[in-house]
């Protein structure tokens, strides 16, 4: 490991933004490269999405950064939304979320009738949810405070978020 001559606060500053910068540019690549990984091994889902915010109160407590829980929307939950597929007389599923999107941890049912998914792809989901948990502190250096993220197989959007309190 090389050693950093920092003598002074401006070089520990500089040294800082140098690693904020590298974290993000690095931690966005390799974000995408899970998020291809996890699309191509679950096709029926076409995107995630999550929230990451500072609460203005907190009910006494401090208020620290949070994020929220993953979400999926399917493929064809994505079609209905965008008005390019008709529901079913039997999609009786309703939404956790706006847009459609639904809890990686709270299914409608157990044997996946209603969300449509496999044992197997609520696994991946419950797998993939964690890792992004888990990612928290890197997640706000890559993409900020009071966002909200979308990504799919294709892009990661970010756009701002306010959790209302």
């Amino acid at each position: 490991m090389t050693k950093i001559k920092v003598d002074t606060l401006d070089d520990l500053f500089a040294l800082r933004d140098e690693y904020q910068k590298q974290v993000q540019q690095k931690g966005e690549e390799l974000l995408k490269k899970e998020f291809k990984g996890f699309f191509e091994a679950t096709p029926e889902i076409e995107s995630v999405r999550w929230a990451q915010y500072v609460p203005g109160f907190n009910d006494g407590d401090p208020c620290t950064f949070t994020m929220g829980e993953l979400t999926y929307r399917t493929v064809k939950e994505a079609k209905i939304q965008n008005e390019e597929l008709e529901p079913d007389a039997d999609d009786d599923i309703e939404y956790e979320y706006d847009e459609g999107y639904n809890s990686c941890w709270w299914y409608q049912d157990d044997d996946g009738k209603k969300s449509g998914l496999t044992k197997e792809t609520k696994d991946k989901l419950k797998k993939f949810a964690k890792l992004i948990d888990d990612s928290d502190s890197i997640l706000e250096l890559i993409f900020g405070e009071n966002v909200q993220i979308t990504a799919s197989k294709d892009k990661i959007e970010s756009s701002d978020y306010d959790c209302g309190y």
